[in-house]
């Protein structure tokens, strides 16, 4: 066991300095003095004056409840079983197993940190906006498992890709939405002095005489002459609208198993997500209300 009295320095004579090595740490060297020092977080200092705070932090644990001790493992990563004095044992005179083991930090691309971030960052009304980077990372058990420079530095590169997402949509909703607004203000007349035809009563009805099959045996001058709106376009526009229109209806089932297929996998996405960041939610409130109890 670590102990504090051979930081004692010329009370001792070289025997007992060459015993305590030999019990205390079998390697027999400096490093391990200096990796015991780095581990309880002591420095280079007066001596008298750490054993004079042990003493005192002794006195001062046992007035403290068992919650609270615990809080204070936890601050230092120590384990936070057993009974009170075991507690007060362990923050006076730690061990190497003593310490929680590091857990294993999931990769930021697929971790649910992330994910609970692009939530809490496209939630306009969420008062995450108001934080200042140092609190957000501070606000979920989540974020800090990862360092504060590191989430900080993530988070400025998440925003700014929503952002620029954002911006693109909008760009694109003005463009279609001009594209539309000038496709209305068209003539039905074009250049060539025939109606457009995505906007004219003869695409419809050209559709709907394919699916019935009217045009079994027929020629396209002959399909023609069938209806007066077809005879507003020259023959060979009407026969492009018609090979255009069979290759439309002959791919269509496969158009639609694949769009039924992608809309399934985005829709499970979805879904996926969103529960995942239901239970974030949830563990970050369970994590919230242990610490609030741990300190009642």
């Amino acid at each position: 066991m670590f102990s504090f009295s051979r930081f004692n320095s010329g009370s001792e004579s070289d025997e007992d300095k060459d015993n305590n090595n030999v019990d205390d740490h079998p390697d027999n060297g400096e490093n391990s003095d200096s990796e015991d020092e780095s581990r309880l977080g002591f420095d280079d200092g007066d001596v008298d004056d750490l054993e004079k705070e042990v003493a005192e932090s002794e006195e001062e644990l046992m007035s403290y409840k068992v919650a609270q001790l615990k809080i204070k493992l936890a601050e230092r990563g120590l384990i936070q079983t057993g009974r009170k004095p075991e507690l007060i044992k362990r923050l006076l005179n730690p061990q190497p197993s003593d310490f929680k083991s590091k857990p294993k930090i999931e990769p930021w691309k697929t971790s649910k940190a992330k994910a609970l971030l692009i939530r809490l960052l496209r939630d306009k009304t969420s008062t995450f906006h108001h934080l200042t980077r140092e609190k957000a990372w501070e606000s979920s058990e989540w974020f800090k498992i990862y360092p504060k420079d590191r989430f900080i530095s993530n988070m400025k590169n998440l925003k700014r890709s929503l952002e620029a997402r954002e911006l693109i949509v909008a760009s694109d909703n003005k463009i279609i939405e001009a594209e539309i607004s000038s496709l209305c203000m068209l003539n039905l007349v074009t250049v060539r002095e025939y109606p457009l035809w995505h906007d004219n009563d003869a695409s419809r009805l050209l559709e709907k005489d394919l699916k019935d099959d009217l045009k079994k045996g027929m020629t396209p001058l002959e399909l023609q002459q069938t209806r007066e709106e077809y005879l507003a376009f020259p023959c060979d526009v009407f026969r492009k609208h018609i090979y255009q229109e069979v290759r439309k209806q002959r791919e269509m089932p496969m158009k639609i198993a694949k769009r039924n297929k992608l809309a399934e996998t985005q829709h499970k996405q979805v879904v996926d997500e969103e529960a995942a960041r239901w239970h974030a939610e949830q563990e970050h409130d369970d994590l919230v209300n242990e610490m609030v109890n741990l300190m009642v």
